[in-house]
Order: C-alpha cells, then sequence, then structure tokens
C-alpha cells in the first residue's frame, strides 16, 4: 500500500510563493465551507475553480489562466503524483494536517484539451468537527488581514 503523504497548513502565508498560498488558501476555503469536491479546469483563455457544498457547484473567483497548470502541479506535488507526466490520468491523495487534526483529500488529474484538470474530494463534512473548520476559518482571515 503507497504512502499518503502529510501535509501541514503553514501557520503564516508565504508572500514569496504565491502558488502555494493560493493553493493553502483555496482548500481551506472548501473545507471550511463544508465541501465534498474542489475542480481546477483550464479553459482556453480562463481557470475555472470550483467546489460542490450539498450538491450545488460553486464558481471561485478563477485565477489567471496562465497559472492553472503550476495550481495542478502544485496539488500534484501534494498528493506525491508525477508531475512529468501530464497526457494520462493520475491518481493520489494526502492528509491535510492542522495542528492535532488530519483531513484526506483524494487528488485526481487528468488532461484536457486546454491543459491538465485536477478534481479534488474531500471528506464527508460530517464528519470533519467545528473545531477544524474553526481553525480554517481562523487561518485563513490571519492570511488576509492587513498588517495594523
Amino acid at each position: 500500500m503507497a504512502r499518503v503523504p502529510v501535509v501541514e497548513w503553514p501557520e503564516d502565508r508565504d508572500d514569496s510563493a504565491p502558488v502555494p498560498t493560493l493553493v493553502f488558501m483555496v482548500l481551506g476555503l472548501a473545507i471550511k465551507d463544508g465541501a465534498t469536491e474542489l475542480h481546477v479546469e483550464p479553459q482556453a483563455e480562463e481557470c475555472k475553480m470550483n467546489y460542490r457544498v450539498n450538491g450545488i457547484l460553486y464558481e471561485m473567483v478563477p485565477p489567471p489562466w496562465q497559472i492553472a497548470q503550476n495550481i495542478t502541479n502544485r496539488l500534484k506535488v501534494l498528493a506525491d503524483l508525477d508531475t512529468g507526466k501530464s497526457r494520462v490520468v493520475q491518481e493520489g491523495s494526502f492528509r491535510l494536517q492542522v495542528e492535532d487534526e488530519f483531513i484526506e483529500v483524494a487528488v485526481r488529474s487528468q488532461p484536457t484539451p486546454f491543459g491538465e484538470a485536477a478534481h479534488l474530494r474531500f471528506p464527508d463534512p460530517e464528519k470533519i468537527s467545528t473545531e477544524i473548520r474553526q481553525r480554517f476559518r481562523q487561518r485563513l482571515w490571519n492570511w488576509v488581514r492587513t498588517e495594523e
């Protein structure tokens, strides 16, 4: 059985690494809102990002389409997938750690006409404690608030 990588949620955002920071923010928003899926899908001139909550697909603010592959590659790195293989479907997972709690995230990458898409699945939101959602909410708030 393959080892599932553990990825620790950073305490502080790293402004020198915008794509990893964006990926952690998107993961945090999806988990905080009770999402069961997250989709990153490159299009001709944009990168669609959306997540599913209670069966409804919500569209997120799209990042610049020029970084779509960087986002997919970052998710592949987290799941220990081969970033050099973009023309085949790959599946993996990682465990996202916030303090002493873990959330297992399944990752599937697949080729599309406009690049490589990533689809993530989260555990049933009912199985994610209110405390961990609060931790995500607090970490996100700490990341986006301005310094005084």
